[in-house]
Formats: C-alpha cells, sequence, structure tokens
C-alpha cells in the first residue's frame, strides 16, 4: 500500500553557496548565514543537530508515493521512477540527512542511520 509523503527540504540560495566559497566556512557564523549554517549542521550531524531556530528555513519541495520511508528514500535517490516523485520545487535534492517527510502524522527526519521521529512539539513548527 502506498503513502504520500511530504518532502521539506532546507535549501540555501546561490549567493550563499557563492559566499561560502569566497569566505570559507566561517562565514557561517554571521547572522546572515543562518539557513546554511542550519544546512550544515543537519547534513554532518542529523537529527542531534536539530534546534528550534532551524523550522523557519525547511520548505515543501515534493510529495513522495512511496510504500515505506526506504522506498521514499530511494525513490528520491535513484529518480527510477519519477511517476511517483510530485516535485513543487525545481530545487529539490536527492533526499538526504537532515531532510524531513511528513507522512500525513508524524514528522520523521532522515538521520545519519536510517530515520528519526520529529519529536511533535517541534514538528509542528516545520513549515
Amino acid at each position: 500500500m502506498s503513502n504520500s509523503y511530504t518532502v521539506y527540504q532546507i535549501q540555501p540560495t546561490k549567493e550563499e553557496y557563492d559566499r561560502i566559497n569566497r569566505e570559507g566556512w566561517g562565514a557561517l557564523q554571521c547572522p546572515e548565514m543562518e539557513r546554511m549554517r542550519a544546512k550544515q549542521d543537519l547534513s554532518l550531524h542529523g537529527a542531534q543537530a536539530y534546534e528550534g531556530w532551524m523550522k523557519h528555513h525547511f520548505y515543501a519541495v515534493a510529495v513522495v508515493e512511496a510504500d515505506s520511508l526506504e522506498d521514499a528514500f530511494r525513490l528520491t535517490n535513484l529518480w527510477n521512477d519519477e511517476t511517483r516523485v510530485y516535485r513543487m520545487s525545481a530545487k529539490m535534492h536527492s533526499l538526504s540527512v537532515g531532510d524531513v517527510l511528513f507522512d500525513g502524522r508524524d514528522y520523521i527526519m532522515v538521520d545519519t542511520f536510517g530515520f528519526k521521529k520529529v519529536d511533535s512539539s517541534v514538528a509542528e513548527e516545520v513549515s
């Protein structure tokens, strides 16, 4: 049985990437680089790095029709059945550590190994 999973990702801007390339990772300490810092921390450390301020940087980028979380991960990494992936953003990237899936009940973060359900008090604020 297929489920619908909404995919949320943090998507830094080209300007933020360009600044990192110019100035190095130290630029992440600047307040205007908060989105890039959230992306970097979650990509490296997964759910254990999640902090409440990061919630403002997640945006829905796709809906995946999948049989399980693992199937959703596979579909958005192999891209072998794009009829089951509805992209809401052209900038959507393959599902990876730090991204969030919503199954209609729970918000689940792709963790460094497997998946971790995000505490509902935090998850309700992901938008």
